[in-house]
């Protein structure tokens, strides 16, 4: 009998990468691999024919006892190798306060729920074994992103944080104008304007004499509400961040409006006392300056044609007429542009005719005026000084005495007024009545 004695394979050498980190790749080795032996490997979970295996995506579960068997011509050899895996840090976590103003501080936080855990941050120009660093008085050139390295037994978790810093802006600046200037005449619309930099989308408050402008909230706006005197300016408030001063005061623009008085001019008639149908003269009596007056003559309030000079003769003027002169002043901002005195109270209250018997009493009237001499169901008009009617109807209630009749005025404002009374028969007579 002839025996045949086959060699043994090698026995085995075998290593790992042990330990390896939880979600890492787990490498098994044989360092002396023999030509014709073929390995096989268990463990934990695991098995395979490849000599040296790579476990990725390892889990706690993969620690443990790995065994590789060498086999050749039926003849074995096995090594084992005790591998370890261990956890990386727990839910980890990284941020930061950006973005940041420029000189501000950049505080950068990390965090694990797992004890014993290192931490490792490098940046712009940066770096620290702080697990919640801060950075003051941060420049433009920290703005990158920020890493951080946590280890917790050799197994390391990397987590980025980008950070923005921001430049330090100046404060706002605002400057004012008005259109079309800061001297004008009185009742000109002017439009104030803001020019803003440094300031976003601004908003806006607009004074004048250092009180509010009610309704005036944008970079401009239109007004002839203005008085000579007034001092305009603006208070802008920026919405851009980065200012350490975010308001801003423009310059003050310092209005002279400009209001000239009207010319001061009188009226006078001749004859004083005259009766219906004969001419009467009116003169109008201007002032000596300002030069390159103009004039016009009205009657009733609707203007007298042909008539420019400053007087007026005329044969056709009624009771309750209201003749007006009027002189125009070429000065610019003369406001109103002219003076206009009447002389119609004065006319008519001098006006006769046959047959004058009405007695109007108190003359001057505060409240209660009294008619006498009337007839009762006379019709009554009271003019004012412009020939309006403020006052139509007919005779007002009886007093104690017959044929005598009272007006209630005391609502009536002060001033000068014409009494016109028509009686049944048709006859009119006129009266100037003063009220106080």
């Amino acid at each position: 009998m002839n025996a045949v004695i086959k060699p043994l394979p090698t026995t085995p050498s075998i290593t790992s990468n042990s330990p390896a980190c939880v979600g890492g790749n787990l490498q098994l080795t044989v360092s002396n691999l023999q030509p014709g032996v073929a390995y096989s490997w268990v463990g934990p979970g695991f098995n395979s024919l490849i000599s040296n295996p790579v476990i990725s995506n390892v889990q706690l579960s993969n620690a443990g006892n790995y065994i590789v068997t060498a086999t050749l011509n039926g003849c074995i050899a096995k090594d084992s190798v005790q591998v370890t895996v261990n956890p990386k840090p727990a839910s980890p976590s990284a941020n930061s306060n950006s973005p940041i103003c420029e000189n501000g501080t950049l505080y950068l936080y990390a965090n694990s729920s797992s004890t014993g855990v290192t931490y490792n941050w490098s940046g712009p120009s940066y770096s620290s074994t702080s697990q919640n660093p801060i950075i003051p008085n941060a420049s433009i050139n920290s703005s990158g992103t920020y890493t951080v390295v946590l280890s917790l037994n050799g197994c390391k978790d990397t987590l980025s944080v980008p950070v923005t810093v921001n430049p330090a802006l100046g404060p706002p600046v605002v400057t004012i104008s008005v259109l079309p200037g800061d001297t004008v005449c009185a009742g000109t619309n002017l439009t104030f304007s803001a020019i803003v930099s440094n300031a976003g989308s601004a908003a806006y408050t607009w004074e004048r004499n250092g009180a509010i402008i009610s309704g005036a909230t944008t970079a401009s706006f239109t007004t002839a509400n203005v008085s000579n005197g007034d001092h305009i300016s603006c208070i802008v408030n920026s919405t851009l961040t980065c200012q350490a001063i975010d308001t801003a005061r423009s310059n003050t623009l310092h209005l002279d409006i400009i209001s000239i008085p009207p010319p001061a001019v009188s009226v006078s008639n001749y004859p004083l006392n005259y009766t219906l149908g004969t001419y009467v003269t009116f003169t109008g009596h201007p002032p000596t300056y300002p030069a390159g007056l103009t004039y016009a003559w009205t009657k009733n309030g609707v203007f007298i044609p042909g008539i420019a000079s400053t007087t007026l003769t005329s044969n056709s003027i009624s009771p309750g007429d209201v003749i007006c002169f009027i002189a125009y002043s070429p000065v610019p901002c003369t406001t109103p542009d002219s003076g206009i005195a009447c002389a119609g109270t004065l006319l008519v209250g001098n006006l006769t005719s046959a047959g004058d018997s009405l007695e109007v009493y108190p003359n001057p009237v505060n409240n209660e005026l009294s008619i006498k001499g009337a007839m009762q169901g006379s019709t009554i008009n009271i003019y004012n000084i412009l020939g309006q009617v403020v006052y139509a109807g007919l005779m007002g209630k009886p007093l104690n005495n017959p044929g005598e009749f009272s007006i209630y005025m005391g609502t009536f404002s002060n001033g000068t007024y014409i009494l016109e009374l028509i009686s049944p028969d048709g006859s009119r007579q006129i009266r100037k009545i003063l009220k106080q």
